[in-house]
């Protein structure tokens, strides 16, 4: 069913914007770049949650769909900490797909790279208690620098 495609990943620091107070009680939690939280659309809330992974953990790559079946996910979960993929919406800027000279869609990951060179990945976490929250920002607040400090104190 799955192709064997394990993946291990940089701890962090990942990234969630969210308005949601209960997130982390969340059964599959989406993290991504900064560029990626700070993009999420429709999201009034300026919160900025920031995570590391936990060490040794063992990601699925795919290939980005956009929106994720549950039930797949649901049967990964016992092989896999969570799956890992090149967000291929979020944290790019509107001009890299204007001069983007082929149809994005059709592109593999790695041409996708190439000519996006904002794209980067994005991970679904199967289980919270794989991953440590390091703190709550405003969009607005220099977060780098903040979580640079506290992740490499």
């Amino acid at each position: 069913m799955f192709r064997s495609s394990k993946t291990i990943i940089p701890t962090g620091p990942w990234f969630h914007k969210t308005s949601d107070i209960e997130f982390k009680k969340k059964a599959f939690i989406h993290l991504g770049s900064l560029e990626q939280a700070k993009m999420r659309s429709g999201l009034v809330s300026k919160r900025i949650l920031v995570f590391q992974l936990i060490p040794g953990l063992t990601f699925f790559r795919m290939r980005d769909k956009g929106s994720w079946n549950t039930e797949n996910l649901k049967k990964m979960t016992s092989r896999y900490d969570g799956i890992v993929y090149l967000n291929r919406f979020e944290g790019i800027p509107l001009n890299e797909f204007d001069q983007c000279k082929n149809e994005p869609d059709e592109l593999s990951d790695n041409c996708f790279r190439k000519h996006m060179p904002s794209a980067s990945d994005s991970i679904i976490v199967f289980n919270p208690i794989n991953i440590k929250f390091v703190g709550e920002y405003d969009i607005e607040d220099k977060i780098e620098h903040i979580v640079q400090e506290e992740m490499h104190p």
